[in-house]
Formats: structure tokens, C-alpha cells, sequence
């Protein structure tokens, strides 16, 4: 009999980033505005500064309404939303999407073609059997899964203007590895333009630095340990006007403990379990975070050879890959910007041979 355990995220270790993101910030500054709301299935939190409080407050409660709004649209687990309608609908009738979500669609399938198959949006029975993003996590037999693969054919997803159907029964779209990164990004459009231009957006740990602190310096952003339930950082790096997002098999998972195995979130396509490689984590730094969203979820999947050489590769993309016996690979980009802080982890130059 198979026991099945589950590890939340760790809320005090996603604030702890939050901490260093706020260091050397005055708590008497009257230009600040924060608030912290529930949102994409984690502890969501925005904190800026502006010239009027007020304005601030408006602008923050503004973000979080559009955050709601995307939240709405594409919840794999609300049958309501647009994506758990076209899901339910499978093989019978299209639906009409917002322009958003067809957008967040399109760049999935696009990002299915760049990376051979690996960022896929068509997991969603998987996503169903396995409920690593749910309240009820499991593990499924064998011929359960290798059902759901039979069924993982995107060329079964049909796009008409903005009606979109699927075709077959059995597929099913979920959007959780575009869906956050686009949420943060369209939060921080809403506080641009609303006249916000100094601030931090933290998302379950993913974080956007909106422009510099107001004395100029960067947002420092702290990168967690890859360990469940760790309460230390690996290392930080200070960005501006950057994503910072990881993708991590240490936050949602769950335990076989009569094989002694632990089973993460993030579903390799190929095998329709979780993705087996010598990562604990990727970090991916971008202008946007839809784009670290797409790449940290790809790059972990491939491993750590195929996942670096795939950020090396794609221009204003950088990428931190630490693996389990804790080797830490930055790509050039972040040289001089991820600062390591932790003993117990080791640079590592990345031994391959690129084409120039």
C-alpha cells in the first residue's frame, strides 16, 4: 500500500525573498503601498513606491483585479473559466476566448514547436490523474498514464479567430506553466500605466522588479535553497525592470514512501511523470515573465545539458540551473549579477562546446 504525503509552498520561505527584495527601505517612507492577496494558487504580493499613497493604493488594488481577471479565465480546475469549458466541451463544441487567453494558447503551441515537444499545453488529463496542483495529489497506475499520453496530440487543438475546440476527447489544455509569468506581466503594465514606476511584484516566489529601488539601487531577489522545507538561500542577484522565475521540483509534490520516491509537479511529456534529471531547480532572469515562466518549465524538463544550452542559445535570456548534489550553473549573462551566499553550493563552468 502506497502512502501519499504532500509539501505545500513554504509561505515563510516565499517571504523571506520578499525580505531581501525590501532591504534598505524605510518603513516610515509614506510613498510605499503593499498588499498580499491569494492568487494563482499561491501567496501573491505587490509592493510599490510612488509620489502619492493613495495613487499607490489604487494602482496595487488595479494589478490584483486584472490578476483576478486572467485567474478567472484560464483555472484548469474551475469548470467556469474558459479553459475548464473548452476542456469539457472536448470533441463536441468550440468556445470564444478572450483575446488573453487565445494569446497564452498561441504561445504555448509556438513554444511546443521551439522546443520539440517539451513545453506542452496539452497535459491536462495528466494533470487531472497526477492533482500535483490541487488539494488532492496521487499517484497513478502505469496503464493510467500511458492512457493519457495516447491522448497528448495538439494537432487536435483547433484555432478559428478566437473560437478554439479540441477536437479529440481525452485532451485536455492546461496553461499552468505560461499562466503566472503572463499574470505578473500584465500587473506590471497595469501599475506602468498607472504611473508606477519603483516597485516589486512576488508570486509564490517568482518575482518582476519593476524599475529600480527609489535610492537607485537594484532589487535584490534571493534565491531559495532547492530543498523541501530549506529555510536558506542558495544566493541572490540584483535586477531591474527583470523577471526572476523558478521552476523547482521541491515545492508541489508527492511522496511514495514504499518506494522512497518524491514525486514533483512538473510533468516530463514524453514519459507523462515527473520529469527525472539531475535538477532541483532552474532559475530563468528575462525581460518578461512569461518568458521565464516557459523557459524555467522547458529547461527543466530537458535536464541540465540540454536545458542550459537551450537558455544559452535564445537572446535576452539568462538562466541559474542548480542540480540535487549541488552544483550551480550560471549562464554568461548573469556573471557579475547572481552573487552565491551559501557553503554548501558550488559554481560549476558549464563543460560544452557552443557553436559561435
Amino acid at each position: 500500500m502506497k502512502r501519499r504525503t504532500t509539501a505545500p509552498i513554504n509561505a515563510m520561505i516565499v517571504f523571506l525573498m520578499a525580505v531581501l527584495l525590501m532591504a534598505g527601505c524605510s518603513a516610515n517612507d509614506p510613498g510605499w503601498s503593499e498588499k498580499t492577496e491569494p492568487a494563482l494558487g499561491t501567496v501573491s504580493q505587490i509592493r510599490i513606491h510612488s509620489d502619492d499613497r493613495s495613487k499607490g493604493d489604487t494602482a496595487i488594488r488595479e494589478a490584483f483585479l486584472r490578476v483576478q481577471e486572467i485567474e478567472n479565465h484560464l483555472s484548469f480546475w474551475d469548470s467556469d473559466s474558459q479553459i475548464g469549458r473548452v476542456n469539457a466541451n472536448a470533441g463536441r463544441a468550440s468556445i470564444t476566448m478572450t483575446d488573453d487567453v487565445l494569446f497564452m494558447i498561441e504561445e504555448g503551441l509556438r513554444h511546443y514547436d521551439l522546443t520539440d515537444g517539451l513545453f506542452h499545453i496539452g497535459l491536462g488529463t495528466l494533470t487531472r490523474l497526477w492533482g500535483l496542483n490541487s488539494t488532492e495529489p496521487r499517484i497513478p497506475e502505469t496503464q493510467q498514464v500511458q492512457a493519457a499520453l495516447e491522448a497528448l496530440d495538439l494537432q487536435h487543438i483547433q484555432i478559428a479567430g478566437n473560437d478554439v475546440m479540441i477536437r479529440q476527447t481525452g485532451t485536455a489544455i492546461d496553461l499552468g506553466g505560461i499562466a503566472k509569468g503572463y499574470a505578473l506581466d500584465e500587473a506590471a503594465r497595469v501599475l506602468r500605466d498607472l504611473g508606477i514606476h519603483s516597485g516589486f511584484l512576488n508570486f509564490g516566489g517568482d518575482v518582476y522588479a519593476l524599475g529600480e529601488k527609489p535610492d537607485g539601487e537594484p532589487w535584490y531577489v534571493g534565491i531559495k535553497e532547492p530543498i523541501p522545507g530549506a529555510n536558506q538561500l542558495v544566493g541572490r542577484m540584483g535586477v531591474v525592470n527583470l523577471s526572476v522565475m523558478t521552476s523547482g521540483d521541491y515545492e508541489r509534490y508527492v511522496v511514495d514512501e514504499e518506494k522512497g520516491e518524491r514525486l514533483h509537479h512538473i510533468l516530463d511529456p514524453r514519459t507523462g511523470r515527473p520529469a527525472a534529471n539531475e535538477l532541483a531547480s532552474v532559475t530563468i532572469v528575462s525581460d518578461t515573465s512569461l518568458q521565464g515562466d516557459i523557459f524555467s518549465t522547458a529547461a527543466f524538463v530537458m535536464g541540465l545539458e540540454h536545458g542550459y544550452r537551450y537558455v544559452f542559445e535564445t537572446p535576452d535570456v539568462e538562466g541559474l540551473f542548480i542540480t540535487r548534489d549541488g552544483e550551480v550553473y550560471q549562464t554568461p549573462g548573469l556573471e557579475g549579477i547572481f552573487e552565491l551566499m551559501n557553503d554548501n553550493y558550488v559554481m560549476t563552468e558549464m563543460e560544452i562546446e557552443f557553436d559561435e
